[in-house]
């Protein structure tokens, strides 16, 4: 199905996938294949370390894993004529086990690599304009990146292996909730509450009414949201934020506001709500529902921007980007 027929239940007029990238596609391809390569060489050298046999597999299984992603990464950085990082080498083998290292510390230097991806791969997703298959490809890259991550912090638990930060005892439930999680709770639904408010607001300065509708269809995700966050914060018997009013007085002239701007400053909003949520993410060990349901905010964060961009592109609203020179077609 095509993206405006999600949004708008029309049929979209695009153009095929474009086969050029931008210079900071390029730049954001050459990072990804660096990070990875770092990521396995010092997994393949700490692994000679381990002692415990589980936790081995662990981190062949990652290792794997990284070294998949890095051949994704550089089969498409060969389509573009791009030069990769300098490679990891496929085994690092000592000449006898030393004891300098324990399996709990090996295991925490994984997880800061595995928070680490997120972040850098969130950045890949905002920053790819150009390419909308390139943006897909990030998309599903983040989405492993975030399964992994949360799958890792479960064995870590398992082991106790993971440091738990500052608990929050629900006056209501009696449940443990770490208190960062509390607070990202009620960050996030603030957060709602401001860009609810923010974007009734745009809406009465939009002249398109494709546009128009797009952004009430983004209110109502927000409000959905809303009441889910409402609804986990109220659990554990936390005070809610201050709403706004629902009610906002149109102007009396949409003139001050284009419609070019307003899309800028929505698309904008959203990616930095991307970055909110991955970092909340990698923040959170103690309450495993929490973190799943900021796995879906993000996940339909990052979906919302790659259908907006397009959209976007459609108005030519997209400022136009630096092209790499040397790209092939």
């Amino acid at each position: 199905m095509s993206f405006l027929k999600e949004l708008l239940g029309v049929e979209d007029t695009l153009k095929k996938p474009h086969t050029r990238i931008s210079s900071q596609e390029a730049h954001q391809l050459w990072n990804l294949s660096q990070m990875h390569h770092i990521f396995l060489n010092n997994i393949r050298l700490n692994i000679n370390f381990v002692h415990d046999k589980d936790f081995k597999y662990v981190l062949k299984k990652h290792c794997d894993y990284f070294q998949t992603e890095v051949e994704k990464i550089e089969t498409i950085m060969e389509k573009y004529s791009l030069k990769s990082a300098k490679p990891s080498p496929p085994n690092i083998n000592l000449p006898e086990r030393v004891e300098l290292m324990q399996d709990e510390n090996i295991a925490n230097l994984l997880y800061v690599f595995l928070k680490a991806n997120i972040s850098v791969q969130i950045k890949t997703i905002n920053d790819a304009i150009f390419s909308d298959q390139l943006r897909q490809i990030f998309i599903e890259f983040i989405k492993e990146a975030v399964n992994k991550l949360h799958q890792y912090i479960e064995y870590l638990k398992s082991k106790n292996w993971i440091e738990y930060p500052p608990l929050y005892k629900s006056s209501k439930t009696g449940e443990e909730i770490a208190a960062n999680e509390i607070y990202h709770l009620w960050e996030h639904l603030n957060y709602r509450y401001v860009h609810i408010h923010q974007t009734k607001i745009y809406t009465g300065f939009v002249s398109d009414n494709d546009f128009k509708l797009i952004l009430n269809k983004g209110i109502t995700v927000l409000q959905k949201q809303t009441a889910e966050l409402e609804k986990l914060l109220s659990k554990h018997g936390v005070t809610l934020p201050t709403k706004f009013p629902n009610s906002i007085p149109y102007p009396q002239t949409t003139e001050i506001l284009g419609d070019e701007y307003i899309f800028n400053m929505v698309l904008n909003g959203m990616q930095n709500a991307a970055f909110l949520h991955g970092a909340s993410i990698q923040e959170m060990i103690v309450d495993k529902e929490v973190r799943s349901f900021f796995k879906q905010l993000l996940f339909s964060e990052i979906e919302m921007i790659d259908q907006l961009i397009k959209y976007g592109k459609t108005k030519n609203w997209m400022s136009s980007l630096p092209k790499l020179k040397r790209t092939q077609e």
